[in-house]
């Protein structure tokens, strides 16, 4: 009984792995190319289909040496690749729902021509290498929306999914790859670019030239190294490499706008016999070059010009061994073409002055008899030579990051004759500036001047270029040294006290507030607690000031009675401004005599007003929330009769070569409502 089970398993088992099997079998046969094709695909380079179904009634197409597809016929162009390996693959793995043999027919009284294939709509054969294949695309089923198809090889009437002329079929312009240049970006090595298209006016054929010399014009040649682009012709120089990179992706990106039609072509009248730009990308092993021709002419038919994109005719030049009838010639954008047009020029780099601001140890700009050298120190702090006064950082760093961005207006020459370089006042240069930019190294420019037409530019060392420039180096490049000094005059510690406050009108000689520490008001802030909230805002910045003085700018190296804006405008000092200051470790009583000194002018403008300091000897302009204090204390109290008096009518004289003479305590201001004295 039990051998009788067994039997019966290995049978079941049996019989349901033949049915896997012929399961599996059936599928393979559905997917493997051995249906109505026997041409190996993978090496099929050739196809063409022909036949009424197709408007220019035969299309061939081919692989390229690269293995890329083309169109040969009715035009040269590359291929859709996706569009073909559609095709091919719908070809390779064909699904045949029911096949019989032609002889058949006769049995049943009909012939091929009762399934399109006596005169068949669409004839294709394929070709791979020695070996060809055809195959014949007859009529659709009148029911099911299939298709009847014959491989005359083997006489063989199939019926296949109707998908397969609409692939057959596909139209043109779906077929034809619509990018110009297939190379791929990054593949790219070199550009080049001659001629300058001729009609800027989209008028057409005919128009009027703006100075294009057609392919007369020099070539320019642009060629990749590493990751930076350069010119190589007409000129060795730097190519702007980020905007070299936009053009390309420009260029890789470019498409059709419209195919002509065959009927259309006039390469004479399209200017394509003498075309006025040729632009040529290649890589390493090949290249392509497009032809542009004249303008599309952008006359409507009612004599007024379309608003349309201005577009170009164009057509690829055929590359060697490539046939060159019938010319393929369509339309593009003209956009992107419009900054090759100079392309000598507005692809050059336009930064000159090529050094690492960080690396720069050492400024000298020189003027003359004029001079100053700026120094970094190996504490990395900049000093002023030779008196190793203390530079601003700031100041120096953003003549550093100025000059490092300088960019050229224009490329002025790039062979100057001496003739040249004395009308670029360059003979006799306005500043020479020498950079420091490594222990042997050294960045030197020239600043130059034409002072009939007002224009400024640069020459850098021994190259034999000159940049045109724009006017605003001249405000970075000060040959005095005190443009470059540390804006903080003087810094307090910070354990050190501001004890007492006065603001004195130098010509009423009256105090405008006198506020001082004392034992109940520990604080400036308790001291000016009942003060109105703008003196107390204003008197806070005063002696925020004295702990860390920041000028503007500097305006002279000594203080004097009076700072003149011109010869013939003397500016008196009207009010000083006198601190008790009490350093760390001194007595209380040092911080009465003497004490710290500034004047100020009166206010000259909305934002400036002047001071100067007898110890240390400097005039500057003052910053700005030091003229709202300033303003903020002294508007209201100052009587418009005494505004603009002179010099001569204050009641003490200034003292310009020493601090003034110790002067008593100041009030001490009452304990429970401190406020301004009039």
């Amino acid at each position: 009984m039990r051998l009788k089970i067994t039997l019966v398993l290995l049978l079941a088992n049996v019989a349901v792995f033949f049915l896997l099997w012929r399961l599996d079998r059936q599928t393979e046969e559905v997917l493997t190319p051995s249906g109505p094709l026997t041409v190996d695909m993978v090496d099929l380079d050739k196809l063409q289909i022909s036949g009424r179904l197709l408007p220019e009634q035969t299309r061939m197409l081919a692989r390229d040496h690269g293995g890329s597809w083309r169109i040969t016929e009715p035009v040269q162009w590359p291929a859709n690749d996706y569009a073909v390996q559609t095709l091919i693959n719908q070809l390779e793995f064909l699904e045949q729902e029911a096949s019989f043999p032609a002889s058949e027919l006769a049995a049943s009284n009909q012939t091929l021509a009762d399934y399109g294939l006596a005169d068949p709509g669409l004839v294709l054969t394929l070709s791979a290498g020695s070996a060809n294949e055809t195959l014949l695309v007859g009529a659709p089923t009148k029911l099911g929306g299939r298709l009847y198809i014959m491989n005359p090889a083997d006489h063989m009437v199939r019926v296949v999914p109707q998908e397969l002329l609409q692939d057959l079929t596909l139209p043109m312009e779906d077929l034809r790859n619509n990018r110009i240049f297939t190379l791929g970006y990054f593949e790219l090595q070199e550009l080049s670019v001659r001629g300058t298209p001729p009609d800027t006016t989209g008028l057409g054929v005919g128009a009027p030239t703006t100075g294009g010399q057609g392919l007369g014009a020099p070539k320019v040649t642009l060629r990749k190294t590493g990751d930076q682009w350069a010119l190589d012709t007409p000129v060795q120089c730097a190519a702007d490499t980020k905007l070299v990179g936009v053009v390309l992706a420009q260029l890789d990106a470019l498409t059709v706008t419209r195919f002509l039609s065959p009927e259309e072509v006039d390469p004479v009248r399209q200017g394509l016999t003498n075309p006025s730009m040729r632009v040529t990308l290649a890589s390493n092993t090949t290249s392509q070059t497009l032809l542009l021709g004249q303008r599309v002419p952008q006359t409507m038919p009612d004599g007024n010009l379309s608003n349309a994109p201005a577009q170009y005719y164009a057509q690829l030049e055929p590359a060697p061994g490539q046939t060159t009838s019938p010319p393929t010639v369509f339309t593009v954008a003209a956009e992107p073409f419009e900054i090759l047009q100079n392309a000598q020029e507005s692809l050059r780099e336009r930064k000159f002055l090529p050094f690492n601001p960080a690396a720069v140890s050492a400024v000298s700009v020189e003027f003359g008899n004029s001079s100053v050298k700026l120094q970094k120190s190996e504490s990395g702090l900049w000093q002023i030579l030779p008196g190793l006064d203390s530079a601003d950082a700031a100041v120096v760093g953003g003549l550093l990051d100025n000059l490092q961005k300088l960019e050229a207006l224009s490329f002025a020459s790039d062979a100057p004759s001496d003739d040249d370089l004395r009308t670029f006042g360059l003979d006799d240069p306005q500043r020479i500036v020498t950079l420091q930019t490594s222990p042997t190294d050294k960045l030197v420019f020239r600043l130059g001047v034409d002072d009939h037409a007002m224009r400024y530019y640069v020459k850098v060392g021994d190259e034999p270029f000159v940049y045109e420039i724009g006017p605003a180096v001249l405000g970075w490049l000060h040959t005095d040294p005190l443009y470059y000094r540390d804006r903080v005059l003087e810094a307090l510690p910070d354990a050190a006290q501001v004890q007492s406050l006065k603001l004195v009108d130098l010509l009423s000689d009256q105090p405008v507030f006198d506020y001082a520490l004392d034992a109940q008001n520990t604080t400036w802030e308790s001291v000016l607690a009942q003060a109105p909230e703008s003196v107390r805002t204003a008197v806070l910045t005063l002696e925020n000031t004295v702990r860390r003085f920041e000028v503007a700018s500097y305006l002279q190296g000594n203080f004097t009675a009076s700072y003149g804006l011109d010869a013939q405008t003397p500016t008196p000092w009207r009010y000083r401004l006198e601190a008790g200051i009490l350093l760390p470790g001194a007595s209380p009583a040092a911080a009465q005599t003497p004490p710290w000194i500034c004047y100020f002018t009166e206010r000259l403008g909305g934002t400036v007003q002047l001071g100067g300091t007898p110890q240390p000897s400097m005039i500057f302009t003052l910053t700005q929330p030091v003229v709202d204090a300033l303003n903020a204390l002294t508007l209201a109290r100052t009587p418009p009769a005494v505004i603009g008096k002179g010099l001569q009518e204050m009641t003490q004289p200034i003292d310009t070569h020493t601090a003034p003479a110790p002067v008593a305590p100041a009030n001490p201001a009452p304990a429970t409502a401190p406020a301004a004295k009039p």
